[in-house]
């Protein structure tokens, strides 16, 4: 049986100023996660963004964006650019232990290709872990 995740995402349930106020509470906050900057990707490319607000042990700890960039039958191309970002107070650990958190959930899933560039800092620990 596998291992419950003590991470999961809450899509799309934010509203505008909740989003807002969780980005100025997270460090390296970016104009990819900024509400505007979704709407325009909807108006000008047609592309849909889900909001997600990152929990760990049910308690909201960083935001993610993601992008549904094209569909292809029953594949679905998706991106997460420049994200998670994770409120300031939390250890840096908690960027790797989601990665292990996002591959399960992201790489695994047949019929969608998925692209994540995520906003960690430059390191070379967190540079064997994306490697791992």
């Amino acid at each position: 049986m596998p291992v419950k995740s003590p991470f999961s995402i809450v899509w799309n349930k934010a509203s505008k100023s909740e989003w807002d106020k969780l980005l100025v509470r997270c460090r390296r906050p970016n104009l990819l996660l900024m509400w505007p900057y979704a709407m325009a990707l909807a108006k000008t490319k047609g592309k849909k963004t889900r909001f997600g607000v990152i929990h760990f042990d049910g308690n909201p700890v960083g935001a993610i964006t993601e992008e549904q960039a094209a569909k292809f039958g029953p594949v679905k191309v998706l991106t997460c650019n420049r994200g998670p970002v994770f409120k300031d107070d939390l250890p840096d650990s908690m960027a790797s232990l989601f990665l292990h958190f996002m591959r399960r959930e992201y790489m695994a899933w047949k019929g969608r290709f998925f692209s994540f560039l995520p906003e960690f800092p430059d390191s070379e620990a967190m540079r064997a872990q994306m490697k791992s």
